[in-house]
């Protein structure tokens, strides 16, 4: 059912836009929950938009109250539609199961979205728009979609998983040692491991330490974002909902791409690193200088390898920007409005034209 909805970005309210569900069956039977916000009137006939979130989390991310991306991108006249991957948010409550692997995302749920859009929509081609692991997804889904795609955007999304970071990749390498080791296959330890992380668990743990975390004179761990970049009350929105459950699988996914600095399909049958010279799209890069999970070093080589002339690549963070920018406050922090939004619908109107 159709229902319209208020914005109250920037401190103000506003009647912008109509806010609908829909559930889209993927081609291996997987029943996903899109939500869709479109203007009240559409004066262009602008191209869609779809929201891709990242590891462990869910449509929050993109749609905060008082701080979404999702509306600010109406309010320029667009059809957003904010997915919900499987075993994440409403489309796990709606019964889709945590992801056995990473293809399940490139192979099924993104085509799925894709297809449901454009029928939806009457348009032959969207946006796609992926933070994180959800970056990751757009390079793979890319290189199969073009003829679906009208460009797509990047925030701070892997391609040299761990390149870049002094932490991940030692993990990385610890990781799959045990997961390779004799010990491991004498005694079997990852049975022991659970089908899900409870990311979500982490978002109320991280929540309660916010005061030593969300600190300037923090020094021993390095936050999500960069102390005081995101206001207490939009902290403890991003934190207590957009923080959600993933599949074990896509975790040991990522760990494996970090330990041996390829990005290669789980069942090795698809080199990303290969088909990424194939798209051939418009794309814009996204990146945070003080991003301690997806730094700029972990970002290059997809810039470096994409076959797109139409390519651009953005770090937020640089002089002129006055602050800098972490992993998420990039998208949720005070200053994404003012600074980063506009650099995105900036990027999507003039490719409109």
């Amino acid at each position: 059912m159709r229902q319209r909805f208020s914005s109250t970005n920037h401190g103000q309210a506003s009647q912008i836009g109509y806010k609908e569900l829909f559930e889209v069956p993927t081609d291996d039977g997987i029943p996903l929950i899109v939500t869709r916000k479109l203007p009240l009137i559409q004066k262009q006939n602008l191209t869609p938009i779809l929201l891709i979130h990242g590891l462990g989390q869910n449509r929050h991310f993109w749609d905060l109250p008082g701080r979404s991306m999702a509306d600010f991108l109406v309010s320029k006249g667009f059809d957003v539609f904010i997915a919900e991957l499987r075993g994440h948010g409403l489309s796990r409550a709606n019964g889709a199961p945590y992801p056995n692997s990473f293809e399940e995302y490139v192979d099924y749920d993104v085509p799925a979205l894709i297809h449901f859009i454009c029928q939806r929509t009457q348009h032959p081609k969207i946006y796609l728009i992926g933070h994180s692991l959800g970056g990751a997804i757009c390079y793979g889904a890319s290189s199969e979609m073009q003829k679906q795609l009208k460009g797509f955007i990047s925030v701070c999304g892997p391609f040299n998983f761990g390149k870049g970071t002094k932490v991940i990749r030692p993990l990385a390498k610890l990781y799959n040692w045990l997961n390779n080791s004799w010990i491991n296959k004498t005694l079997k330890m990852t049975r022991l491991f659970p089908r899900h992380l409870s990311i979500d668990l982490v978002g109320v743990l991280t929540h309660r330490a916010t005061p030593f975390l969300d600190n300037h004179k923090n020094r021993w761990f390095a936050p999500l974002w960069v102390p005081g970049t995101i206001e207490p009350n939009h902290l403890s929105q991003l934190l207590l909902t957009a923080f959600d459950r993933t599949g074990m699988a896509v975790f040991s996914t990522l760990l494996s791409w970090a330990s041996e600095g390829r990005f290669l399909s789980t069942n090795r049958q698809h080199d990303y690193e290969q088909s990424i010279r194939q798209i051939t799209i418009p794309v814009l890069f996204l990146s945070a200088d003080k991003d301690k999970v997806v730094p700029p070093e972990s970002i290059a080589g997809a810039y470096d390898k994409i076959g797109s002339i139409d390519r651009q690549w953005r770090e937020f963070g640089k002089p002129e920007d006055h602050r800098h920018f972490g992993h998420m406050d990039i998208i949720c922090g005070s200053d994404a409005p003012q600074k980063v939004w506009p650099v995105i619908s900036d990027w999507l109107l003039k490719r409109e034209q």
